[in-house]
């Protein structure tokens, strides 16, 4: 009987041990299933689905929407680096924007200094441990989302809509998509996903194409709306009440630093030498010419610079603001826009970190009259690609930079076949004309369509300097032409207006940035705060995108 109780007691643990030996293959097999659907879920983007809130408004996003901000932001930034490299020289991207195109934006580290590239300081990014451009690309995608809801809403308030040329202009891009799809035997939906991301689609890429066009019409429309409420008398009054901030000034400044040749500190003895030197040759300066010639005479009995140190251009300190000066020393500002001062003036400046200073005074702070900005018209013939002796019109460097390599000769034919076509506007000298001209003779294809325009060329527009020169020459008026040279061939230019003097767009332009940032700007800053870019969902579907950004990097999709 104890034999059969064992053996029944045994039996019963075998039935036991079975049972779990079902419980967790069925457990083992549940979690690969659950792990295959969730695959599949993710493929197919339906938890991209899921919508990140703005805490305390109506707006939010979803993750798919983020993935395809996230991705052009990393791409962005890859492109350029990758162009930086292609035209000067490997790691030149790392060099001029801090971004290296063959890592992904997690694997590169990120610090302040690289803020000037991007706007975003380790404390606006929160300051966070290990910082990479991975923070940078998260905060900025966000951003840039809550940007375009704020603005998309804001015109439908408005009752702004999509006009046909719009919504044809979305659907034709949208088009280049599946083209694109197409040529590498993809549908649309699966070529989407491979560059944008999980949960992208034809059907969502319409609706971000469609808001970021409303935002971009409803910012137009409040910047326009805020610039016409500015009077010319808010001009005038701001302009009375902060003059130094817009004035401008023209000096012959000259200094010398008696600091050790090793940065460690000042040499006392080259100090008193430099003190000395300075009041000699203030001591002989009258005007501005004695000036020049103290200078070029003290830099060839002192240095050894005096074969390259052109002292006519180096001491020239034309039209700069208080601010510019500020830059230099706070001391030399105050000086030249002192209300007693004169024409003529001369003073030594020592700074508080001992830089010795000669100042003479040429022009006293007055308004800035020249043309703010001037809108022209150019058509462009270029050069040809080889001269008429065979020769390529560009060549490399000995440090590997294109430059031109073009002939006399092939200058002269480029330099006439303009001329023929300024004759023929000559003949009919009207815009509409030469509008026409434009469309059948420019090489400037970004201009070509609206008629060879560029709007609000300034000293600071990235023109060339030939190009930037010609449209804001005071002197300019409407209808004004004429050709003008530069690296790209021969321009056949045509005034169209100028938009004021500088002083009155400079104040106009700050006062319009003070309001539109308010109705902006301060706003949006406040919902920016309200988003957790450390949230397990932003942080999950990041992670896909850097592996997406990687495959791509890598071309092994």
């Amino acid at each position: 009987m104890k034999n059969t109780k064992n053996q029944k007691k045994s039996s019963r643990y075998t039935i036991n041990n079975t049972v779990v030996k079902k419980a967790i293959a069925i457990f083992l097999s549940a979690a690969i299933i659950l792990g295959a659907v969730a695959g599949i879920l993710n493929f197919f983007g339906v938890f991209q689905q899921f919508t990140v809130s703005v805490k305390g408004t109506e707006y939010k996003f979803s993750l798919a929407e983020y993935n395809f901000y996230y991705y052009n932001m990393a791409m962005n930034y890859t492109q350029q680096s990758n162009k930086y490299d292609a035209n000067y020289g490997e790691d030149s991207g790392i060099t001029y924007i801090g971004y290296d195109y063959r890592k992904t934006p997690d694997a590169q580290e990120y610090t302040d200094a690289m803020s000037s590239t991007t706007g975003y300081t380790l404390e606006a990014l929160g300051n966070p441990d290990n910082p990479t451009w991975e923070d940078v690309f998260k905060k900025a995608s966000i951003e840039q989302l809550i940007q375009v809801k704020f603005g998309a809403e804001k015109a439908k308030e408005a009752n702004l809509t999509l006009d046909d040329s719009e919504i044809n202009k979305i659907t034709n891009s949208i088009d280049d998509e599946r083209r694109t799809a197409t040529a590498n035997d993809y549908s649309l939906n699966r070529w989407l996903r491979m560059q944008y991301g999980n949960g992208v689609n034809e059907k969502l890429l319409r609706k971000i194409y469609e808001e970021q066009t409303l935002a971009t019409k409803y910012y137009e429309t409040l910047q326009k709306r805020t610039l016409d409420t500015i009077t010319e008398e808010q001009v005038i009054s701001r302009y009375n009440e902060k003059k130094d901030d817009y004035d401008i000034t023209s000096l012959r400044i000259f200094g010398i630093n008696p600091i050790n040749d090793d940065g460690t500190g000042i040499d006392e003895e080259y100090r008193k030498k430099t003190e000395s030197r300075i009041k000699a040759m203030f001591s002989e300066i009258t005007d501005e010419k004695s000036f020049v010639k103290q200078v070029e005479l003290d830099v060839k009995l002192n240095t050894e610079e005096s074969e390259d140190f052109d002292s006519n251009l180096v001491t020239a300190a034309q039209n700069v603001t208080y601010k510019e000066l500020a830059e230099v020393d706070e001391k030399l500002a105050k000086w030249a826009y002192d209300d007693k001062r004169q024409v003529g003036d001369k003073e030594i400046i020592v700074t508080d970190n001992s830089v010795y200073f000669i100042v003479l005074m040429i022009e006293l702070p007055h308004k800035d009259i020249s043309i703010s900005s001037g809108d022209v018209r150019h058509i462009l013939i270029q050069f040809p690609k080889k001269n008429t002796d065979g020769t390529e019109t560009t060549k490399k460097d000995d440090d590997g930079n294109t430059i031109l390599n073009v002939t006399a000769k092939t200058k002269e034919e480029t330099r006439v076949k303009a001329q023929r076509i300024l004759d023929e506007y000559t003949k009919n000298p009207t815009e509409e004309n030469f509008i026409a001209l434009v469309k059948e003779h420019t090489n400037d294809t970004a201009s070509a369509e609206t008629g060879g325009l560029y709007e609000n060329v300034s000293s600071s527009s990235s023109f060339v300097a030939g190009f930037k020169n010609w449209a804001i020459n005071s002197a300019r008026k409407t209808g004004d032409t004429g050709i003008i040279e530069t690296e790209y061939g021969y321009h056949i230019m045509y005034y169209v207006e100028s938009n004021g003097n500088a002083w009155y767009e400079q104040v106009k332009q700050d006062i319009f940035y003070e309001d539109y940032t308010k109705q902006t700007d301060d706003l949006l800053e406040d919902y920016y705060t309200r988003i957790n870019t450390n949230s397990i969902l932003i942080n999950w579907t990041t992670n896909n995108q850097n592996e997406l950004i990687g495959k791509q990097i890598t071309g092994s999709f």
